[in-house]
């Protein structure tokens, strides 16, 4: 016994049932090995969330060396503690530029450094690149900086700042 389906009645279900997962062509976990192959990464597209990481990592070292929480950061720049959390916890984040900007006057950072950082501005600046990525690569996640973490930290603001 053969039992049909239309396809109308397939996508009234859709319509009805915005949670339901729907797979048409290949399956999906065929599909997720496919994307290591076909959906790669541009260069570009790598640098910008390498960027975006050390944006986010400069973000939560700098509020933890002033000893603020993500809630009182919010209301000194008054910007949402959603997005500064994203800011801090999603890698690939991309905040909003009005964020970007009350975050590098909080912080009395570079603006045009801290758009690109962030990912708001496009940039091939490889010295920032470097600069950025190393920074975060060796910026850990401790309750307090230690000595080695505020100076990286200085380095880091310090070259955003003259650079």
């Amino acid at each position: 016994m053969k039992m049909y389906i239309s396809r109308d009645a397939i996508r009234k279900r859709i319509r009805e049932d915005g949670n339901l997962d729907v797979e048409a062509g290949i399956p999906s976990i065929r599909a997720e090995t496919l994307e290591l192959f076909v959906n790669k990464k541009s260069d570009e597209e790598v640098e910008v969330l390498e960027l975006k990481h050390a944006f986010g990592t400069l973000i939560h070292q700098m509020r933890r060396d002033k000893g603020v929480d993500i809630l009182t950061l919010a209301e000194k720049v008054d910007v949402n503690q959603e997005e500064l959390c994203s800011i801090e916890n999603i890698n690939g984040f991309e905040p909003k530029p009005r964020t970007v900007f009350k975050l590098a006057e909080y912080f009395n950072l570079n603006k045009g450094n801290l758009m690109k950082l962030s990912g708001a501005a496009i940039t091939h600046d490889k010295p920032l690149l470097d600069a950025a990525v190393k920074f975060a690569a060796r910026s850990d996640d401790l309750s307090e900086l230690s000595k080695e973490e505020r100076e990286i930290l200085n380095n880091f603001v310090k070259f955003l700042s003259n650079y």
